[in-house]
């Protein structure tokens, strides 16, 4: 049933807490925003909480409403002041949801198969955004938030994967935990860095873990640990590529490579 809300409702403040970290990790929730992401929430299997609409956008999108109601959602109509206190964006597109976490465990992802994409200390939401983007689209099994990496399902982050987080599977952790569990596995750790081998005549391993970092060369302690380093060459005077652009050039180079 459709339910007219005020500020005061229980789900409502539970939204609000979502654009922050710390009620992300306390409710095992996320904030999802607009007609699309919601739409590519549904379709993944994404479990919908709570879905908040202006009237506006309950009077576009009823078979969205309600297709989230069938889906177990509580449903809530609310006036525009009270969806933009909701939203974490200036100009919400009329719908705020909650959807519930789902995370995998550092072996889950290992042992989903093929490339895993390390984001080793990235806190640009964008640039991760758009690396879990390219993640889905040239086959990498999963990604991993290790070493201080910007929170995976804060609202930036949702936005900028485009649907993407919703299919590629997820986890965070610590980077010790990880390099002790690839060691274990007997991956391969191939780094991104400026010093590497030429990602156009580097043979990339089967399975493989793929950190990229923030800096111009590898993180510290996984240049420590790395077995590979590679780097995309480059002509003219650009110093480096920002990590979502080199990261994606790697993982398409590596797709583009397998049998």
């Amino acid at each position: 049933m459709v339910t007219t809300a005020g500020t005061h409702n229980e789900h409502l403040r539970e939204l609000r807490a979502l654009r922050e970290r710390k009620g992300r990790r306390r409710l095992a929730r996320y904030l999802l925003e607009g007609p699309t992401l919601l739409t590519e929430a549904l379709e993944s299997g994404v479990r919908i909480e709570t879905l908040a609409l202006s009237e506006e956008a309950y009077d576009r999108h009823r078979a969205l409403a309600e297709w989230s109601e069938r889906n177990g959602a509580a449903v809530y109509v609310v006036e525009e002041r009270v969806l933009a206190g909701l939203a974490d964006t200036a100009t919400p597109q009329g719908i705020v949801a909650s959807a519930v976490e789902r995370l995998f465990s550092l072996p889950e992802v290992l042992d989903a198969g093929g490339p895993t994409l390390v984001l080793a200390g990235i806190g640009d939401p964008g640039n991760a955004g758009t690396l879990l983007r390219s993640a889905e689209a040239f086959g990498a099994g999963g990604a991993c938030f290790v070493d201080d990496a910007v929170d995976a399902l804060s609202p930036k982050v949702v936005r900028a994967a485009m649907g993407a987080l919703f299919r590629v599977p997820i986890a965070r952790g610590s980077g010790e935990d990880l390099a002790r569990l690839a060691q274990e596995r007997a991956r391969a750790i191939v780094v991104a860095d400026l010093e590497g081998e030429p990602c156009d005549r580097f043979e990339f391993p089967a399975d493989f873990l793929l950190v990229i970092g923030h800096e111009r060369h590898g993180p510290a302690a996984w240049l420590e640990r790395a077995d590979a380093r590679v780097r995309i060459p480059q002509q003219g005077r650009v110093e480096s590529l920002n990590a979502a652009m080199a990261g994606s050039i790697l993982l398409y180079e590596a797709a583009r490579k397998r049998p």
